[in-house]
């Protein structure tokens, strides 16, 4: 999926009237910034999302759910979630394992976990944020939403959900702009 916006990338020289074009045409190569940023199927209504919570309230947009609407939807989309994850990544995966994948899992493991330790000891030790702040925190710097559903129902409050939901986004975020980033780098 493409983000669609109404942000138009000009590249040098677009604006010069003509600008080598026949006919005179003012605008000579310009394309969508789609073009540049795919943010895939969360990428998008994670985008609409931010923009309607910051500028929603200017145009009396209601954004308000229950609680009860609010719990549903989680539950159901974390059960879509687990399960199309499932469905897709289980049929090549003893294949993947015996074919040298074992060493992607172990940089993997070491990518994930040691930043996450060490942002975990510095909020606790330092900072001296709650556990379960913590807990949603580190869910959400890792995109893990089986982690948050674990700590909500640990915690019994909406403290992780806090957390994660403050860290969530950024994340989000800052890994489509940095694939992004590595692809055109390429």
């Amino acid at each position: 999926g493409y983000l669609h916006g109404a942000l138009l990338c000009l590249r040098p020289g677009a604006l010069r009237r003509g600008g080598g074009a026949p006919g005179g045409r003012l605008f000579r190569r310009s394309f969508l910034c789609r073009d540049l940023f795919r943010g895939g199927l969360a990428g998008g209504p994670l985008i609409v999302a931010l923009l309607i919570g910051r500028f929603g309230p200017h145009f009396h947009l209601v954004t308000y759910t229950t609680m009860s609407a609010n719990l549903m939807l989680r539950e159901v989309g974390l059960a879509l979630f687990l399960a199309c994850v499932g469905i897709s990544s289980g049929d090549g995966f003893a294949a993947a394992i015996a074919g040298g994948g074992y060493r992607w899992i172990g940089y993997g493991f070491i990518i994930t976990v040691v930043p996450t330790v060490l942002v975990g000891l510095f909020a606790r030790l330092k900072l001296k944020m709650s556990y379960y702040t913590l807990m949603g925190l580190i869910a959400g710097s890792t995109t893990d939403s089986p982690a948050l559903g674990y700590a909500g129902d640990a915690a019994g409050n909406d403290m992780p959900a806090v957390g994660y939901a403050t860290v969530y986004p950024v994340v989000m975020f800052l890994r489509v702009l940095t694939a992004q980033m590595l692809i055109l780098a390429a």
